[in-house]
């Protein structure tokens, strides 16, 4: 392989590991499942990063990408922002389902007047949830 056109095949292996990465975690997301989008997100993040930088320190000798590389970048520029968006709805919706379990603690301590030297567990706002069964 001539070292050109191995260079220009490093981005598009990247890209489509980016893209593949990104129809990865949209699944997860509509799944709900946590631990595999733990699992898969830095992945994400890293490929992101390496195809970035591919794009950064491209010699400007370089064949230029193809015209459809455009397209596909944008494409990746969306579905990013949507994930983001759809990541901050979820965090948004799971801070009001532990709010409705945990009601906040008014004097924001919880064990004694906040102090090294507090009164300890007299007093203190920490509450003992027991089931109704």
């Amino acid at each position: 392989m001539h070292p050109s056109s191995a260079a220009s095949a490093a981005p598009e292996t990247l890209l489509s590991t980016v893209e593949s990465l990104l129809a990865d975690v949209g699944a997860l997301l509509l799944q709900g499942d946590a631990p595999a989008l733990e699992r898969c997100a830095p992945l994400l993040r890293q490929a992101a990063l390496d195809l970035s930088r591919a794009l950064d320190n491209r010699p400007a000798t370089a064949p230029a990408l193809p015209p459809e590389w455009a397209r596909r970048v944008q494409a990746v520029r969306g579905q990013l922002a949507l994930q983001r968006e759809q990541l901050a709805r979820l965090a948004a919706i799971t801070e009001r389902q532990v709010a409705s379990f945990l009601p906040p603690d008014r004097n924001g301590t919880t064990y004694g007047s906040g102090s090294p030297s507090g009164t300890g567990m007299r007093g203190s706002a920490a509450r003992i949830y027991r089931s109704q069964s």
